[in-house]
């Protein structure tokens, strides 16, 4: 089993993607904006795929501070991710971007 984080799993893509993931037994992180969906989302690919290694967090990727939670989350509740995948899209009509803070990080060289 693979510990799997995959963006967008409440619809579209993403959400066939979660269902295939799950049934070939892999456990499937992903986010959401919306609780109450994600759980009805959630109790359908569970029933769909008998695999219960299915959470979702509470994420919104137009805000930089809630997916350093996101991520943060992540790192505290599982030991090692082997995959990510991101399908999550953004209507540009509707929603921008609150905020964002870019670190960059300089590498060592030997």
């Amino acid at each position: 089993m693979k510990t799997i984080v995959l963006t967008g799993a409440t619809s579209g893509i993403g959400r066939e993607v979660a269902l295939h993931l799950l049934k070939a037994d892999h456990r499937v992180i992903s986010n959401t904006r919306n609780p109450e969906k994600s759980e009805s989302v959630k109790a359908g690919l569970i029933e769909a795929s008998s695999n219960h290694n299915l959470v979702f967090y509470e994420a919104d990727f137009s805000d930089f501070d809630s997916v350093r939670r996101f991520a943060e989350s992540i790192k505290n509740d599982f030991p090692a991710v082997d995959i990510l995948i991101i399908t999550v899209r953004t209507n540009k009509k509707s929603r921008k971007v609150q905020k964002a803070t870019f670190v960059v990080a300089k590498q060592k060289q030997a």
